[in-house]
């Protein structure tokens, strides 16, 4: 065992060197991830001690506030109120200042470590004795045993000495943040070290591979290019690292095999370069299918060229592919490319099931009239003369089938069943392709509105829950006679009531379903230039200029709609206008949709250059891609923006419903 180690790190050999460059690598990527996961358990510590101390702050306005109510006539469930908040505080300070449990919820309580700074520990012992000088009017209050002049001189008492527990608590509160802020910096110094250590082990890294490999490498270089050259004589000398030595003497045994075979070479060089040849040209043609089919995400496109690309590449008469329903019993013809006659109905019993000999097989098999028939007895007997089966095969699981037919006895050669199981295997990949891509959009939808609710929860719901606090507050003041500050605090409210509005018909256009298929592509940008327009920022105008509506599937609208969306938002914040301008219009075979602006422009040559920073604007050539078009982007400094978005017309197909029939069963 320490044989082997000592090998493994010897310094003698690339694996020694790397090996131990690596592991010291980890030790110290190790104790940074520990560290850092240190850092974060603390801060969520101190968060929740912050939390906490804060929380007594609202505590001791809240008993103080109960107390005036009772002293102003409240009743039993005030002084019940009352006594639960004292609870709470006092058990949320002792906590503080010892540890233990502490009051979280009414159900629940949170475990708390004592104070570590002698400086806390102090102010938290103030904030304790001012809660024991406060704590006597408020029982005698709670108690509900004085009444009269008595009562309303504790109550006043309590109003009194609770500006000082308050001012305690917010000291204490203070303390805390500070000492959580000194905590982030040492772990930002530990990171930083962590990071100058890596930086330098990254230097060593460069310098050994140098030495190590690519020196070697070089030597190594130098010798091929002799062998290239038609040098088999001198030896290639390389003594280390180990490797290498060994790799050297295997080049050095090769050099010598190839001099001794050069001759036998030549005289089948040209039978070879024949055989490569013709073997490239059988490559292209598949190359050029596989392409074809797997690049796009349309079922029927891909059905379609499957097929007619079958046909063709194996001159075959009729081809026919097959896709299996759930049952996995019933074969179901999904496309063809040949004669209307070749085609005997539109599904056909598997014999056996899966197990049978075609379906179960890992390649293409070749067929006569009465063999195997039942694979894809759609096709008509007539064209089963000559007869080739491939399954679709996705992993272990069968999908369907792949047929071509010929009227004539021996139509195909033995190279046609290799070929039809390569297209078979790219079909199949395609289609699977296309299913995951239709999942991945149901995740991507599902993921956005999850995250519009959470934007709603984190915003939307702090808003209202600062209208409930002020609204307090300003009935504090009304009934204090401080119509000033209550007049501040309505007026404060208003505006967060207006953000709260803009919040909600965001959210509510966001998480809207999809619109029926009658509201046309221009109602519904002219919908979203409306709700541009309510924010903040320059004007957007809406033009129409094709004349008449466009209905498009909601999928490519959607794709349309974000576009826009993006380059009206880019306009708004950062393009300094005075006006944006949002045009629909058709030229020539496409549809093209711009958004011009007035704004300061920039050098898009600059735009280029970082074209990696850029994502708002991938995403929107993305999506152009999609729509089987292209997004551009034209600018100059003080001239304005213009982004363009242009599409082909695409005319409805009357086959659109199955379609989606087959679309859906692709996609399970």
């Amino acid at each position: 065992m320490v044989n082997t180690v000592s090998r493994f790190f010897s310094l003698q050999s690339v694996q020694g060197r790397l090996g131990l460059l690596f592991l010291t690598f980890f030790l110290l990527l190790s104790v940074s991830v520990g560290a850092t996961f240190f850092g974060i358990d603390s801060q969520k510590r101190d968060g929740l001690v912050i939390n906490l101390a804060g929380r007594q702050r609202m505590l001791v306005q809240w008993m103080a506030r109960l107390a005036l109510e009772i002293g102003n006539g409240g009743g039993q469930e005030q002084a019940d109120d009352l006594r639960a908040a004292m609870r709470t505080f006092e058990g949320t300070l002792t906590a503080l200042q010892h540890g233990g449990n502490a009051p979280y919820s009414e159900e629940s309580s949170v475990e708390v470590p004592a104070a570590r700074s002698a400086e806390i520990q102090a102010q938290l012992h103030l904030a304790q004795e001012a809660w024991e000088a406060l704590r006597d009017p408020l029982e005698k209050v709670a108690a509900g045993q004085i009444s009269g002049a008595e009562l309303a001189e504790a109550v006043t008492e309590t109003q009194r000495l609770s500006q000082a527990v308050v001012a305690r608590a917010d000291e204490a509160v203070r303390l805390y943040e500070q000492e959580s802020a000194e905590d982030m910096e040492q772990l930002r110094l530990i990171q930083a070290a962590f990071f100058a250590s890596a930086l330098l082990l990254l230097a060593a890294g460069a310098w050994l591979t140098r030495q190590s490999v690519l020196a070697p490498l070089k030597a190594i270089q130098a010798g091929a290019q002799r062998v290239g050259a038609g040098d088999l004589e001198t030896p290639l000398q390389v003594r280390s690292p180990a490797e290498f030595a060994a790799l050297a003497a295997t080049f050095n045994s090769m050099q010598a095999q190839l001099h001794a075979s050069r001759e036998a070479m030549t005289s089948w060089a040209e039978e070879l370069e024949g055989r490569v040849a013709q073997r490239t040209r059988e490559l292209e043609a598949l190359y050029e299918v596989s392409r074809d089919i797997s690049s796009r995400l349309d079922v029927r496109h891909v059905l379609n060229s499957v097929t007619e690309k079958a046909r063709e590449l194996l001159q075959a008469e009729v081809a026919s592919l097959c896709l299996l329903e759930d049952s996995t019993e019933v074969l179901t013809i999904s496309s063809h490319s040949g004669p209307p006659d070749a085609v005997m109905g539109n599904s056909s019993l598997v014999e056996g099931g899966i197990a049978g000999p075609v379906l179960s097989s890992t390649e293409a098999v070749a067929c006569g009239e009465y063999q195997c028939s039942a694979a894809c007895s759609i096709l008509s007997s007539q064209y089963r003369a000559s007869h080739l089966v491939a399954p679709l095969r996705v992993g272990s699981r069968v999908i369907g089938a792949l047929c071509v037919g010929s009227r004539q006895p021996g139509a195909f050669s033995e190279k046609a069943c290799p070929l039809l199981g390569k297209l078979a295997n790219s079909a199949a990949i395609a289609l699977e392709n296309a299913r995951l891509y239709a999942q991945a959009e149901r995740v991507a939808t599902l993921e956005e509105r999850q995250r519009i609710a959470a934007d709603m929860h984190d915003s939307l719901g702090q808003t209202l829950s600062y209208l409930s606090l002020s609204m307090d507050q300003v009935s504090e003041y009304l009934r204090a006679g401080d119509g000033a500050r209550a007049q501040e605090n309505l007026e404060a409210s208003r505006q967060a009531l207006n953000q709260a509005n803009l919040e909600v018909r965001r959210a509510i256009s966001s998480l809207m379903e999809d619109p029926p298929l009658r509201r046309s592509l221009q109602e519904q940008l002219a919908a979203l230039v409306d709700e541009c327009t309510a924010m903040e920022g320059p004007q957007v105008a809406w033009r129409d200029a094709l004349g008449k509506a466009l209905h498009l599937p909601q999928d490519k609208a959607e794709q349309v709609l974000r576009v826009a969306r993006e380059a009206v938002i880019n306009a708004q914040r950062h393009a300094g206008a005075q006006r944006v301008q949002v045009v629909f219009q058709e030229n020539g075979g496409e549809y093209q949709l711009s958004v011009q602006d007035d704004g300061c422009g920039f050098d898009t040559a600059i735009l280029k250059n970082r074209q990696g920073n850029h994502f708002g604007l991938r995403i929107m050539q993305a999506r152009a891609g999609l729509l089987g078009g292209n997004c551009s982007v034209e600018s100059a400094p003080g001239e304005g923006t213009r982004v363009m978005l242009r599409w082909p017309k695409h005319r409805q197909r009357p086959e659109a419903e199955r379609q989606h029939e087959t679309y859906a069963h692709i996609i399970g």
